[in-house]
């Protein structure tokens, strides 16, 4: 029997909400010949960002959204893809409107981390992520 998700889990109470910016990645496994189909799937997602596909099916993906329901739902529309082996979850980080700095040059947005709020943040400088790029 299939888990049912119940229709209201993501709804966002927009009062309460505040403005937020929410990041994820995640790692897909696809079945070698359905890798095109399940990129597309993935691109087709509003603020999804695939940064690397390896030649044997492993798809290196974010997703953005303004809120954590925005995330689930779009993960949701993903993780029944027929061409996909798996789906892994690797890191989620917000930024609140109350713990976003006032002002922050653009060029330091690679360098620092923004998440004040939650101690277990990890900052990944993107040569580190070109190097892992090369990994797999």
């Amino acid at each position: 029997m299939a888990m049912q998700i119940r229709p209201d889990c993501y709804e966002i109470n927009h009062q309460d909400a505040k403005r937020e910016y929410h990041v994820a990645s995640f790692v897909a496994q696809a079945i070698n010949t359905d890798i095109d189909q399940v990129r597309l799937a993935i691109e087709q997602v509003d603020g999804s960002d695939v940064h690397v596909i390896s030649p044997e099916g492993k798809i290196v993906f974010t997703l953005e959204g303004s809120h954590q329901a925005e995330i689930g739902r779009n993960i949701d529309k993903l993780k029944n893809h027929p061409g996909l082996l798996s789906l892994a979850p690797v890191y989620h980080q917000f930024i609140s409107e109350d713990s976003a700095p006032e002002k922050l040059a653009p060029e330091k947005l690679d360098s620092v981390n923004l998440d004040t709020e939650n101690e277990g943040s990890t900052n990944i400088a993107p040569e580190t992520l070109d190097q892992n790029k090369e990994a797999l």
